[in-house]
């Protein structure tokens, strides 16, 4: 997840998991795919952070439940962005230029896992600005880019058959749906 726009698009995909049906190797996955999120590489040349969780649970040690309670946590921010969520386990340290990397500062936030995920995707989301749709045609949260309308090009080409559809029964009356 080298870019701010992939990790969003990994935490709508998350944000959509039906968690409690995932199969063991799939939870394994999101547990490597989270785990990955944190990487601080990539963190520190995008936004100049270092994620540093300590205290309760590592990413890896994330279990379904863990991943419910952050789900339900993402839910509640895209549903009302503005409203105040407390990161309470978080402490932040800075790093002047040239002692680790040659940036003009590092920030440490150092916390729960949590608290940091929650943070990064504040940060993830005052960068990208996204805008955040569902889909007309099943309904599933997807990121807008560009102009687009649907999620996909399985949903954009069945409204398009749709559209289709309706529009040779108004102009053709003999014209059934079974075509």
């Amino acid at each position: 997840m080298e870019s701010p726009a992939k990790r969003l698009d990994w935490i709508v995909e998350f944000i959509q998991m039906d968690l409690p049906n995932l199969r063991r190797g799939d939870l394994l996955n999101l547990k490597d795919e989270f785990e990955e999120f944190f990487s601080p590489d990539s963190l520190i040349r995008i936004i100049g952070i270092r994620p540093v969780p300590l205290a309760q649970l590592m990413p890896n040690q994330f279990e379904e439940s863990d991943f419910k309670a952050l789900q339900k946590d993402l839910k509640s921010i895209l549903k009302d962005p503005g409203k105040q969520k407390k990161l309470s386990s978080l402490s932040f340290s800075m790093i002047p230029k040239g002692q680790i990397i040659d940036r003009p500062t590092l920030v440490h936030a150092i916390g729960s896992t949590r608290d940091i995920f929650l943070l990064l995707f504040y940060f993830l989301l005052a960068i990208e600005n996204p805008d955040f749709e569902h889909c007309p045609e099943c309904g599933r949260l997807f990121l807008v880019r560009r102009r687009k309308k649907y999620c996909g090009r399985r949903c954009a080409n069945l409204a398009s058959v749709k559209r289709w559809n309706k529009k040779q029964q108004k102009t053709n009356p003999d014209f059934s749906k079974d075509h």
